[in-house]
């Protein structure tokens, strides 16, 4: 055996003694992977990842040709959970479209408009709620950037 496949081997049996250790194994499964749903006209978008950060996209029309758009993904760290927001206006000066990026939990810090707030507000709520169930769930399947579908196996 050369040593560029002796290398190789003794990797992959680490990966593997590494991923039993933690109590779960990923392993590819041959399907193919719908990965859009809804969930009270709120689209829910399960991002393909090289990862399992199980990295989910929520987009809702709001009024006035507005779409509110909030990203949820777990970084495996101390940060946790990462939360991304999003509210794409069209009627640019420059552009079609304007956009603000915002924080999910501080919506007021960007989003200047008294009325859009608290619409916006709900929606965040109603989106959270959602994200927590999905990850109470303990979801065991992600689908990777080729398409391709993983599940965990726990010890």
């Amino acid at each position: 055996m050369s040593n560029d496949l002796k290398n190789l081997f003794f990797v992959v049996l680490i990966l593997i003694f590494c991923s039993l250790s933690l109590g779960f194994l990923y392993v590819k499964l041959i399907k193919p992977a719908d990965n859009t749903s809804y969930q009270n006209n709120i689209q829910i978008e399960d991002s393909p990842v090289a990862v399992p950060e199980f990295k989910r996209a929520y987009s809702v029309h709001l009024p006035d040709n507005r779409i509110l758009k909030l990203t949820y993904y777990d970084t495996h760290n101390i940060l946790g959970i990462e939360k991304e927001g999003e509210l794409d206006q069209a009627g640019g000066i420059i552009s079609d479209d304007r956009w603000v990026l915002f924080d999910p939990s501080n919506i007021a810090d960007k989003i200047l408009d008294p009325q859009l707030v608290p619409v916006i507000q709900q929606y965040v709520e109603q989106i959270e709620k959602i994200d927590n169930e999905f990850r109470k769930s303990n979801p065991n399947e992600f689908i990777d950037k080729t398409g391709s579908t993983w599940r965990r196996i726990d010890k």
